[in-house]
């Protein structure tokens, strides 16, 4: 008899304990959309990972990169540049930071055409752990068509909030073929660690 009580009194006590608790705040297309084109093409941090390319992160001062392979291939690894050629690494004067720093931007200002000129269907992330953090754009088919030196076939910009303030957000793209995922970028203010190894 007293096991049934106590889980009765459990039961009440963790079905008052979920009505008292705030529940997270979904977040919307509109603060979404703003958070977005608010990102400023002078000051914002970077990733970009590409498919047959390699990976490049500007986050505040700090920079890596590794482009193409250990075959043949450039990197940057925070302080120093290298040639790779079958796999030999060679020091280099220069990364040539300023060509990817020129594409970062173009993307975002492709990004940001795409949500001020409503070329996606939004929707929210509903599920319990995720409701306060995510927020998604599909990009339509004609989003899609902005990237003119691409043959993609499915786009997705995904915001990430932290504690209710907007942090990032991801553009992820298949190409025609069906994979998933085969470039990926990030821009906004990125608070953890990446690595750009091949």
């Amino acid at each position: 008899m007293k096991a049934i009580v106590l889980l009765i009194t459990a039961v009440f006590i963790a079905g008052l304990v979920n009505l008292f608790t705030p529940k997270p705040i979904p977040h919307t297309e509109i603060e979404s959309v703003n958070n977005i084109c608010a990102i400023s093409k002078d000051d914002f941090d970077y990733v970009l990972r590409m498919k047959d390319v390699g990976s490049i992160y500007r986050i505040e001062d700090r920079r890596e990169a590794f482009i193409g392979t250990y075959e043949n291939g450039i990197a940057f690894d925070g302080k120093n540049a290298y040639q790779y050629i079958d796999n030999q690494e060679t020091p280099i004067a220069t990364f040539p930071f300023e060509q990817y720093d020129a594409q970062a931007e173009r993307i975002l200002a492709i990004a940001q055409k795409i949500i001020s000129e409503g070329l996606y269907i939004s929707y929210a992330d509903y599920r319990k752990e995720y409701v306060d953090i995510l927020y998604y754009f599909r990009i339509t088919g004609e989003g899609l068509m902005l990237f003119d030196d691409q043959s993609y076939e499915y786009g997705l910009i995904a915001c990430y909030y932290q504690a209710g303030d907007f942090k990032t957000f991801d553009m992820s793209f298949a190409e025609t073929g069906g994979n998933r995922q085969t470039t990926w970028y990030t821009f906004g203010t990125i608070e953890y660690e990446t690595s750009v190894l091949p």
